[in-house]
């Protein structure tokens, strides 16, 4: 099967190329920065979006390219969610012919305030910041378009190479036996590695689908940034006090189960892989 993988050169790109691979995928990487062995587009483009789709004949497209906030202030530039939508746009006019399957990478984000701590994929909708509302509006888009298609909703990412973010600035600071810099109000939060969600998303594509079908995917578990905290404070040997009050959230991950996904690795362990990477 051949996948191609939007965003290739990022992030979470370059960790889903690697594990596709491993996988026995045909993974076709595409990236709006000149890089060697990926496809060069702009997926802002209509002209190179189609002419991408033309020459590489995907079996399914992974799209994980975005425009990704970089700071709490990003989340709420509405400019950048429209670019992000812009380009599913073009995609799927692209594809439309061959109406080829799509699996979009989405986000927790688009799961807004309510007083269950569980969130199902069916609670999804009113998303807090422009951001989720993107990511939302993206999921909507595509289900419109009765492509075949899956939504990988996960968390925040860490790891990887990655040394800023809560958690990396958070470990990092614990370590040197400095107080770390935490949130001053209540946020909702969940992370996982990016390279165990980028193993998950891999695997999606082998799965066999039709509609629209988001799936919630994470560690299991309840989170928040007092859980995280006392978690990297654990790993780290370093306790720490934090009384900043944060709300609870959890994944209902039963849809992934369901599909054979679900990962075992947990949010202590992950951190715990962190640590000894630090160390």
């Amino acid at each position: 099967m051949r996948v191609l993988v939007t965003g290739a050169n990022g992030y979470l790109g370059g960790e889903l190329m690697a594990r596709l691979g491993a996988l026995g995928f045909d993974a076709v990487g595409a990236s709006r920065r000149a890089a060697p062995g990926l496809e060069l587009c702009d997926l802002l483009d209509e002209a190179q979006t189609r002419a991408l789709i033309a020459r590489t004949a995907p079996d399914r497209i992974l799209h994980a390219a975005a425009y990704v906030p970089q700071t709490l202030a990003e989340y709420a530039d509405p400019e950048t969610a429209a670019r992000s939508l812009r380009m599913i746009e073009l995609l799927l006019e692209a594809s439309a012919e061959a109406r080829t399957p799509l699996l979009y990478v989405s986000s927790m984000t688009v799961y807004g305030p309510q007083s269950e701590v569980l969130r199902r994929e069916e609670d999804a909708g009113s998303p807090e910041s422009p951001y989720g509302a993107g990511k939302w509006a993206g999921e909507r888009l595509i289900r419109a378009s009765g492509r075949d298609a899956l939504a990988a909703r996960i968390p925040g990412l860490f790891g990887g190479g990655r040394t800023g973010g809560l958690v990396g600035n958070t470990l990092r600071a614990l370590q040197a036996g400095e107080a770390p810099s935490l949130p001053d109000r209540p946020l909702i939060w969940a992370a996982m590695d990016v390279r165990d969600a980028a193993q998950g998303i891999a695997e999606m594509m082998g799965l066999s689908f039709s509609g629209f079908v988001p799936v919630n995917f994470a560690y299991p578990g309840v989170y928040s940034i007092r859980r995280f905290v006392e978690l990297a404070s654990s790993v780290m040997g370093r306790p720490f006090a934090y009384d900043q009050a944060q709300p609870d959230f959890e994944f209902d991950l039963s849809r992934a189960r369901s599909f054979g996904i679900a990962t075992d690795r947990s949010l202590g362990e992950a951190l715990e892989r962190i640590g000894r990477e630090l160390a």
